[in-house]
């Protein structure tokens, strides 16, 4: 018992990392103060360091979900910039009000902020993508020269648009078994997307809004009036080609999904991802599907816990990427 009790002990010391130390900085982009916190383990000499790009919607920093992520990479010698999305935590400005394009100009100050840091070598400086920062990583990745490697989790292979509409076709599928329910579901986006698109086409969106009354897919009637917000906002960002950079990006990718993700239409995904990266010509890819995993990269149950997410959930594919990106800058 006593030797048991050893190797445990011994086995815990060794998962242990040194204590995180935190640094909150201040970017600028155009006229907006990003605010952000570099974290890292205490080390002689310039660090690696990974930029960590946010998914749609508000986010930042207080973010949860990032935790397990930035301790992944910092136990790899990593140190990682986590910033407050424009118009969330203390970040200036607001991304509803902004084009599209303003959040890849945030991406773009951040990388460049954290290649130039004194405690970072500029030559082994990646980038993280979740979700909607997936999408934003390429084009980060080719406007900022030098960038060591790329990875996107969960990213969208086609445009916002045709992401909405495979997202919208599995929700109203748990919705309703009604084929004349579904194909009204569908309709109502389709209108959306040519009012949001055109500006034109109101008459035609109203009189769907109030088809989908009492209907099983009735909240995903929105917006209801011609002068919200959102409509300016997805015009900037619906025909945006999350591909298009990907064969002007030099440095290796990892690119991660779930074959469980809801939002996400993964194998046409893949398969768009794996044709730029060929047309690009790099040597490193690696593209992967975890069977089982949702959005998030989480697998519930008993699965995830034997495959490593632990009494927590944290998502399985942590030291994959930790791992793959370590790779990526060491030394030769």
């Amino acid at each position: 018992m006593r030797r048991f009790t050893r190797v445990l002990l011994l086995a815990a010391l060794a998962a242990c990392s040194p204590p995180a130390h935190r640094v909150d900085v201040a970017i600028a982009s155009g006229n907006v103060s990003l605010m952000g916190t570099l974290v890292g383990a205490p080390a002689p000499g310039r660090q690696p360091a990974l930029l960590v790009l946010h998914g749609s919607g508000p986010d930042g920093r207080d973010n949860p979900y990032y935790e397990p992520l930035v301790d992944a990479f910092v136990r790899r010698g990593f140190v990682v910039l986590l910033t407050d999305k424009r118009g969330s935590g203390q970040s200036g400005g607001d991304w509803r009000t902004v084009p599209f394009a303003a959040l890849i100009d945030d991406a773009v100050a951040a990388a460049q902020a954290l290649r130039a840091h004194p405690g970072v070598d500029s030559a082994r400086v990646g980038i993280w993508g979740g979700s909607e920062g997936a999408a934003i990583a390429p084009e980060v990745a080719r406007r900022v020269p030098g960038i060591a490697f790329v990875i996107m989790q969960s990213a969208p292979g086609v445009t916002f648009a045709e992401q909405n509409l495979h997202q919208t076709a599995g929700q109203v599928a748990g919705m309703t078994a009604d084929a004349g329910a579904r194909a009204a579901a569908m309709r109502l986006q389709q209108l959306k997307h040519t009012f949001a698109r055109s500006g034109t086409g109101w008459a035609e969106y109203a009189a769907a809004l109030r088809g989908a009354a009492g209907q099983p897919y009735a909240a995903l009637a929105a917006p209801t009036t011609p002068d919200d917000w959102w409509w300016a906002w997805y015009r900037s960002k619906m025909d945006y080609d999350p591909t298009a950079a990907l064969d002007q990006v030099r440095c290796p990718l990892l690119a991660v999904w779930g074959s469980a993700d809801p939002l996400i239409p993964v194998v046409a995904s893949q398969a768009a991802i794996a044709a730029a990266r060929r047309r690009a010509g790099v040597a490193g890819d690696s593209l992967l599907v975890i069977e089982g995993a949702d959005h998030a990269l989480r697998v519930p149950g008993l699965r995830g816990l034997f495959r490593g997410a632990g009494l927590r959930n944290r998502p399985v594919h942590l030291k994959l990427m930790a791992n793959w990106a370590a790779r990526q800058v060491a030394a030769p």
